[in-house]
């Protein structure tokens, strides 16, 4: 027993020493204090977060692509509590401070389908009236009965469609298990029904990547975007990455160590004319990828 323990001690140490070497490690002590609000404040490297709480940290990064891109934007999320998604709600109350420094409202619906029609509102400032923001983005949240019961408000609310700088995400909580409920149930055919495209994230870090990927994606189609929030997933934790623009410290990282910069392919097939960070796509990596088959969108040339 003690001899084990001796060799899972060498290979821990010898783990580390390689990922010292390669600059994945640092040996050096920080003293930057940390405390439980990092989740929601830091700006860039890695925090501790579970499932709900990146979904709460989720629009706070949206906001600050926005800012980047001199968007003045804000939030509305509204839904109706229910497992794997039923500490959602309590989460947003808990990081209202947090919250109202970014511009993000929450209210609670009624029921789900009640919710599901606030959020389509969201989409319509400016239309009456001169709005003070460039837009709105909306995220909608519910269990699966909810999604079942809200289809006449999704089909409506995705016909209307969404402005340039807001779009919606409905978040669906998926208990494909019965864990907590009587029956198993998916949504992906309530999505079918309604047209509202739908991603499905495998692991906390990319309940935050395909978020943000689903808010542009329904501001460029015009569309609701819905993500499974499955119970695996919202009932984990893990350290996440929330820098914004992630591939680039990679490449300055690894030309920092190796003297080379790796080549960043950049696939713009289903993205002709749009725009990051000011710069149309096409302009970002070191080669990039067109496509002129019929079933992709081009919006300019």
């Amino acid at each position: 027993m003690h001899d084990w323990i001796a060799i899972k001690t060498v290979l821990l140490v010898n783990i580390y020493i390689r990922l010292y070497n390669l600059g994945l490690y640092n040996m050096e002590l920080k003293s930057k204090k940390i405390t439980l609000d990092d989740k929601y404040t830091l700006e860039e490297g890695r925090v501790y977060i579970t499932g709900t709480q990146a979904l709460v940290r989720l629009p706070i990064i949206q906001r600050q692509k926005d800012k980047s891109q001199n968007l003045n934007t804000a939030a509305f999320i509204s839904g109706y509590r229910g497992s794997p998604l039923g500490m959602y709600d309590k989460s947003l109350w808990t990081a209202k401070k947090f919250l109202k420094n970014n511009d993000i409202n929450f209210e609670s619906g009624l029921n789900e389908d009640l919710a599901a029609t606030a959020v389509w509102g969201s989409q319509q400032s400016g239309l009456i009236s001169k709005s003070t923001k460039d837009g709105v983005f909306g995220i909608w949240y519910g269990k699966g009965p909810g999604v079942d019961r809200s289809g006449d408000a999704f089909k409506h609310a995705n016909s209307a469609g969404t402005s340039p700088h807001g779009g919606v995400l409905a978040l669906l909580g998926d208990d494909h298990t019965a864990k907590s409920s009587t029956l198993a149930h998916q949504s992906e055919y309530a999505m079918v029904d309604a047209q509202i495209p739908i991603l499905n994230p495998s692991n906390v870090q990319e309940l935050l990547d395909y978020g943000l990927i689903g808010i542009e994606l329904s501001r460029y189609a015009g569309v609701w975007v819905s993500m499974k929030c499955v119970t695996a997933t919202m009932d984990s934790s893990a350290s996440v990455n929330i820098d914004l623009d992630r591939i680039k410290k990679i490449q300055q990282k690894t030309k920092e160590l190796y003297g080379f910069e790796p080549i960043v392919i950049e696939d713009c097939a289903h993205g002709i004319g749009s725009k990051y960070k000011g710069k149309r796509l096409g302009n970002h990596g070191n080669l990039c990828m067109f496509s002129f088959q019929a079933i992709k969108h081009i919006t300019a040339v």
